[in-house]
């Protein structure tokens, strides 16, 4: 079995209630690779397809989490990656100037480790004296980053790993978790690993696409397998609480399409008032959600005509970018080669 399907919430096991079903797809990132584009196009062109796997969004009735109830087996999503964190300039520069940000919070000899670590883009700006380690389940990319001097291993984050940093190179004072905690699926297992692996007066970092921002914009297509979590700051506020983790601090950004950056201590923090403001605005995420299923449909339809029309019209219609976003939403409006000539992207 490649996957799975939830009935209880992954936070606190209640209830799930469905809010939005979206079409099947296979792993967002799971190109062919291009020694296989003609085999590969071949067999979708004999009728066998490549996997595909249900794309359900469902909401906890208990502390309102939003989550995917259908886990993909993570080792087929991340054992060998295809995106990588340097192939974007405006993703480079986000994680430089965050770089920058965080390393005048830090002492010398201070250890970050960085969960979900990629090619190493963000690690590279922890310059010694302070100290930094990768952890990535990529091997190919835990590889390339370490030869570039963001020393990586390469593995999926667990208590077994958490253990072994503390070990051999002692507690981490910062932990960093860019667009990865989302991609967790034992999100009570990982929160106590890094609670474990924090210095008594240590913090945790991290980015998620925020729900809040995501229902606004209708921007349905960030949801796909490797988002296992649609974030906002209430449940995270109780979850981690419940872990022995004390969410403090939170900002709106504008990466992915509208994110959340959190700042979460393992000691208890007063909240700050811009943290206060964005609980205060997730109030009516409830009503939003129960009007977005039909807002998605309206859209998806819209589309998928709109370029069935120019085809049918004779038009030749290119893509630009295949991101890991564009796969749910072709599926979504059914569009495939039949409508689509090509697609271009920079990252090979």
């Amino acid at each position: 079995m490649t996957f799975s399907s939830r009935s209880q919430c992954r936070l606190c096991a209640g209830s799930l209630v469905t809010v939005l079903e979206l079409a099947p797809t296979p792993p967002a990132n799971a190109l062919i690779p291009a020694g296989d584009m003609v085999e590969g196009w071949n067999r979708l062109e004999t009728g066998v397809e490549e996997p595909h796997y249900p794309l359900t969004l469902a909401q906890c009735a208990t502390c309102s989490h939003v989550q995917l109830r259908e886990v993909v087996e993570p080792a087929l999503m991340f054992q060998d990656y295809a995106y990588q964190s340097a192939t974007s300039p405006v993703f480079r520069e986000h994680l430089s100037a965050l770089g920058r940000k965080l390393s005048a919070t830090l002492f010398p000899g201070d250890l970050v480790v960085e969960i979900g670590s990629n090619d190493g883009t963000l690690l590279r700006q922890f310059l010694p004296p302070l100290r930094s380690l990768g952890i990535d389940p990529a091997r190919n990319l835990a590889e390339r980053a370490t030869n570039d001097g963001a020393l990586t291993y390469p593995g999926f984050f667990d208590a077994a790993v958490a253990k072994a940093v503390r070990r051999s190179v002692g507690r981490a004072r910062l932990v960093i978790g860019l667009n990865v905690l989302a991609h967790i699926p034992d999100a009570a297992g990982t929160a106590d690993a890094i609670r474990d692996m924090l210095a008594d007066d240590g913090e945790l970092v991290l980015e998620v696409g925020y729900l809040p921002d995501v229902v606004a914009t209708n921007n349905f297509p960030v949801v796909y397998h490797e988002h296992t979590d649609m974030w906002s700051l209430r449940p995270m506020r109780r979850f981690y609480e419940s872990r022995g983790l004390y969410l403090y601090d939170a900002e709106r950004i504008d990466s992915q399409g509208g994110s959340v950056r959190a700042f979460v201590s393992k000691r208890p923090k007063a909240p700050t008032d811009r943290l206060e403001r964005l609980l205060g605005g997730e109030r009516s995420l409830n009503e939003r959600l129960a009007g977005w299923q039909a807002r998605v449909d309206e859209v998806r339809q819209n589309i998928g005509d709109a370029v069935r029309a120019m085809k049918q019209a004779g038009h030749t219609i290119c893509g630009y970018g295949a991101a890991a976003k564009s796969t749910t939403l072709l599926h979504a409006c059914g569009l495939g080669r039949d409508e689509l000539d090509c697609i271009f992207d920079l990252n090979p």
